[in-house]
Parts: structure tokens; sequence; C-alpha cells
């Protein structure tokens, strides 16, 4: 009976079987199971008399049943949050994406609304304690804003809150969707060790083991939370509602939360009162000419005079509380610019558009190039001879119009453009849209995606992650300066980078910078490395000839690797820390897969897995200043199997080849 199609009816056939496939000549260890249907008659098959369109919606079915009960679930929240301000409305989708993390593996995660949340939350709580507490100090502030904002007291909040509860951290499983009162196909039981479907916040419930998987959920429902999880939620929270409602909606979700913040006019207005009981006549045009600059003419003449006052100049005030203010403002205002700016940004790429954007070094460059620096009333010869070298720094301007100095710019520099900041914040009232009229234009121009530069040390790290090499570091600091030096062994030469400076960080970040001039001059860079991988790695595969300035790894000595942890991963494990140790580039896989109707045996030791799917793998390892070693492993069940067989036969070929010795 031969096979009919039809555009309205689905059929299913009970006696279609692929072609049998030879047998590898690996010396894996695999069968297949007798098909039963194999020789079924074609009688046997089944025409069923509905509609595809409507079988393929069924498919369907256990994705958006999914879908509703995540959204019932934000609805949940949604009113258990109740907030009703004016014409304030927010979605249950918007809360949905806050409560989605990125192991879910949907189109969307709450990854861009935390980075928002985040720096809506620093803001209302460093402006609560800068009005509620006029005579702290900027330490103190500093210190009991941290306890707020940090995770830990977030975690304690949203807990609390029982927020834990709602939020999506696994990957949907449909194989493991069942309809109300039916019983799963694959059950997971349950080894929590507790009846009830709320698991409580225990120290027996805690665990640092690594290997626990998260988002992973046993048929009564427990899942395995990572803490930041919890407390990247509230912030998300808290950006999301900002989104919907702006800061009056995202502080009514921070006294849902509990955080004790005060957002009360009155106190601006106090702090306005006791800036002008202050009796302070400017002396000439000191600040008529910093006003025009800035564009912004002062109501309380002393708020400007202390923002660009350093402490050695006056024991009674400084800029630093206002700094301490503005650093929170600008933060808030750049990253609401950036989120608003570049809607289509993924969340890793505005985290470092931010990171560009707000630091101390761009600040001190903003202060230099507006001219801002001539205003700040100091007072010592260290401090004046920093100011000076780091204005020295600074070459001429290229086409663009930008210089980037050689040397880090002096905390003061940056400090003073946060102070006004904060100065300008409490002179208009809180108002925002103005504070940013004025700095935007003095921040200009943002790194913008395409111009986005990564700190040296951090690209290095990257690259080479992309390329499988390793690099060792050495540093070393006598207090006065850092001494830094980096090596990376590439197939036939060591190349050595060093930088000196004040900090370790910054000897690092000379070091990478040093080593990227010399892997762009071998057309390896980040750029080479996306737009022609293919002949990145033929050129990283090819053998050189050793030069006089490569490592020696055919020593007299043989290296020792192991014992080989034969579980799941320890043999890529070991290789992995061998490589580390040595500088060796990181061994790369080719992977082929055959599927089969019938089920394949593999015997592993004394244990028997069936599996319709078998993996090859093939390792090949570049070993600096020797030939490509290439070997096929076992046959396995699963991709990551066939990997770790593919290492233990490629180890026990280089033991044989004499060049390591495999530990027992």
């Amino acid at each position: 009976m031969k096979k009919r199609h039809h555009e309205h009816n689905h059929f299913v056939n009970f006696s279609e079987e692929r072609p049998m496939k030879k047998e590898p000549k690996s010396g894996n260890v695999r069968k297949r199971k007798p098909n039963i249907h194999a020789h079924l008659p074609p009688e046997l098959l089944i025409r069923i008399d509905v509609p595809r369109a409507v079988i393929k919606s069924i498919y369907l079915l256990p994705s958006v049943m999914h879908r509703l009960e995540s959204l019932m679930l934000a609805s949940q929240l949604r009113e258990e949050i109740d907030c009703n301000i004016g014409n304030f409305s927010i979605s249950s989708t918007s809360i949905l994406e806050a409560l989605t993390t990125l192991t879910c593996a949907e189109a969307f995660s709450m990854e861009r609304l935390e980075l928002l949340g985040d720096s809506v939350l620093k803001y209302v709580v460093s402006c609560s304690l800068f009005l509620k507490h006029p005579d702290k100090d900027e330490g103190k502030l500093t210190r009991e804003r941290q306890s707020i904002i940090s995770n830990s007291n977030l975690h304690r909040l949203a807990t609390n809150r029982k927020l834990q509860g709602y939020i999506r951290n696994g990957a949907f499983e449909p194989r493991r969707w069942t309809a109300p009162g039916q019983s799963s196909l694959f059950p997971v039981s349950c080894k929590c060790g507790i009846d009830t479907r709320e698991v409580p916040l225990e120290a027996r419930f805690f665990t640092e083991n690594m290997t626990i998987k998260i988002g992973k959920s046993c048929d009564l429902g427990h899942r395995w939370t990572v803490s930041k999880s919890v407390s990247d939620c509230a912030e998300a929270l808290i950006g999301a509602y900002y989104v919907s409602g702006g800061l009056t909606a995202a502080l009514h979700m921070l006294k849902w939360l509990g955080a004790k913040v005060e957002f009360d006019t009155e106190l601006v207005t106090q702090a306005i009162d006791r800036v002008s009981l202050r009796c302070y006549i400017p002396k000439g045009n000191e600040l008529a000419e910093l006003e025009t600059k800035i564009r912004h003419e002062f109501s309380a003449k002393f708020l400007l005079k202390e923002a660009i006052t350093h402490s050695s100049v006056h024991k009674s005030y400084s800029y630093e509380r206002l700094e301490f203010l503005g650093d929170s403002v600008l933060d808030f205002l750049i990253t609401r610019h950036l989120f608003n700016t570049y809607e289509k940004t993924g969340p890793g790429e505005m985290t470092d558009l931010r990171s560009a954007c707000v630091n101390n070094e761009n600040f001190a460059q903003v202060a230099v190039k507006n001219n801002l620096h001539t205003h700040l009333q100091r007072s010592g010869t260290v401090l004046e001879t920093q100011i000076n070298e780091y204005l020295m720094s600074f070459p001429k301007q290229d086409e663009t119009g930008r210089s980037i100095p050689s040397i880090q710019g002096p905390k003061a520099l940056g400090d003073v453009v946060e102070s006004i900041a904060g100065a300008l914040l409490i002179d208009t009232g809180l108002d925002l849209d103005e504070v940013w009229r004025v700095f935007e234009p003095l921040l200009s121009p943002l790194v913008t995606p395409d111009k986005l530069q990564l700190p040296p040390y951090r690209e290095l790290n990257e690259l080479c992650d992309s390329l499988g090499y390793f690099f060792r570091v050495k540093c070393a600091n006598d207090g006065v300066k850092a001494q830094a030096t980096i090596q990376l062994q590439l197939d036939d030469v060591l190349l050595t980078g060093d930088g000196s400076e004040q900090t370790n960080k910054l000897a690092l970040g000379k070091a990478a910078s040093h080593l990227l001039k010399q892997l762009e001059k071998r057309n390896i860079s980040r750029k080479t490395c996306w737009e022609s991988q293919s002949s990145m790695d033929v050129k990283l595969a090819d053998i050189g000839t050793p030069s006089s300035d490569s490592i020696e790894m055919q020593s007299t000595s043989v290296p020792v690797i192991g014992p080989i942890n034969m579980k799941k991963g320890g043999p890529r494990g070991t290789l992995h820390e061998f490589c580390k140790k040595h500088l060796w580039p990181m061994p790369t896989f080719d992977t082929s897969e055959e599927k089969s109707r019938t089920p394949f045996e593999f015997t592993d030791g004394d244990e028997k897995r069936t599996s319709f799917s078998s993996f090859v793998s093939t390792i090949t390892l570049r070993i600096p200043n020797r030939e490509a070693v290439m070997y096929t492993g076992q046959a396995r069940p699963d991709k990551k199997s066939s990997f770790d067989s593919a290492v233990v036969e490629l180890l026990y070929e280089l033991e044989r080849r004499k060049i390591l010795t495999v530990q027992k």
C-alpha cells in the first residue's frame, strides 16, 4: 500500500525505517536493538482525519500553557505589589521579563532591566541619605549606601517577600510538561528531604556545590536558585516599574520590598535653606565663568563654591558630600540614556558601554576638555604636580577632535565633575531633566557600540579565550611602583608584554596593551578573529620554525599529567589544567553524529546505556614547536562524553610518543 499525502491529513507511519549504516571501526562498543516495527506490513499505516494545522497547534500546547502560567504568576505578583498611583499601569509581560533569567533561554531576560534598576536604586538611596543626614561625611554615607544596595541585603528583602518563588530560572522542557491531574512520563524524584512545596530558608538548603543544576526542578517543584538571581530580580523589578511609571513607581517598588528610603521634596527645600544661610560673596568672576561654561546660573551660589573646593583647602566644607551624590546622579542619567537609545543592544554590551562612560578617568577627561579643572580650588604640591603631568600627557587632537592622555588622571578631576552634578541636582530641586540638559553636551561624545573599546587586559583575555590560548601573568609591587609581565606562547614564538604603573591593575593593563600590539602586527585581533575565523585557524595552525625567543617545550624532563579523573568532564578538566600550566593552546574538537530510529547500545565498563544518537569526536592538539596531534575517540551516547573519550585516547597516544607521562 503506497503512502498517500494530503494537504489536510496527518499520517503516522509505523513501518518506515532508515537504512542501516556500517559500524565504525574505531573500537567502540555499540549495538542496535532490533526494531520490532521494521517488517510490519504497510497496511498498518494509520490515517488520522485531523487537519494538519490543528496537529501543529497541539504540538505547541505545552509551550502555550507554560507561557500562560508564567504570565499568571506575573499578574499575581503585580497584584501583591499593588502600585496604585494615578494612571500608572504595568503589563504582566514587563514583570515577566524582570522575573526571567538568562538560563531560561528565552528571547528576553531580566539583564537590561536589572542594569537600569541598579542605577535607579543607587540614585534613590544616595539622594535619600544625602538629604536625610546633612551632618554625615562622604565615608559614612558611602558605607550606609552600600549596606542598603548590597546583594546580601536585596536578597534578604526579596526573600522576605517570597520573591524567589516567582523567578523563572530554568529552560522549559516540553516532555516534562503535564496537564492538571496527569503524571509525568519522565519523572524526577525529589531528594530534597522535605514534604512541603515551599522550601524553608534554612542553612541545610544552601550549598556551595557547583555541580547542582540551577533551575532543575523535581516533581514537587523544588528548584535550586543562585542567591544573586534573587537580588538581580529585585533590581530588575525596580527597573521595570521605573520604565512604566518613573521614579514614583520605582519608589513604591522599593518600599514594597522594605527598603528604608525617604524621598520627600521638603528635605530638598531644607537642604537649599541650609546652604543659603552660609555667608558667601563671590570674588569677582570666580563662579560666573564656570556658570557660563556649564550654561546654568546657580540660585544658591555656595553650592557651586562647595562643589569646586578640595578638602585640602577648607576643613569645614569640601566637595566630597556633593561628589557622593553626583556619582549616583551621573550613573543613573547615563544608564537611562543608554537604555533608551540602544534598545536592541544586549545586556553585556550595555554593561560595557556604561562602564566606558561612567568612570573616574572619563570624567577627568571631561573636566579637562571643558576647562573645568581650572576652577578646582586646591592646595598642595602633590595634587598640583599630578594635575600638571596629566595635562601634559594629552596629545594633539586627531581628526575626530578626541585626544586620549597617556596616563591616568588624578581622582580629584573626576570628582569635581561629579560634585558639580550633585550641586546642580540640589539647586534645581531634583530636576533630573535639567541636570541632563546641562551635562549631556559636557559628556559628549558618549561612547557608542561601534566605538566601544574594552580595557586592554579584558580584551587580551577574551581574544586568547576565543583562540584557545593561555597566558601567564606575573606581578610585583614594591609599594611605589607595580611591575607586570604577561607571557603568551603561540605555536612558534613566545610573546612578552611588560607594564609599570602605580597599581597592579594599571600595570597589567599596560602589559596587555603591549601584547595586543604585538598580536596585531601578526594580524591577530578581535576584528580579524571575528571576520575571518577560518583563515585565522589555518594561520595559527601553521607549524613554524622555532625562534630564539620561543619556549623550549622539548626539555629533557617529560611533563607529567594526571592522574586522569574518569568521571564525566574529568578528562577534559585534566587536559585543560595541563595546557594552562604549560601554555599549550586548548585543543579543538570535531564531532560527527549518527541518528537512528533503533537505539544504540553502549558499554562503558559494567554500565550499559542506550541512545538513539551516537557521537564520535576527533581531537586536535597543537603543541608549541611540534607537529599537531590528532586522534579519534570511541562512540558515545552524548557529545561531551565523546569529547572525554577522545581526550583519553589522545593522552595515551602522547604518552606512547613520549611527549608526556600519564600518572596512574
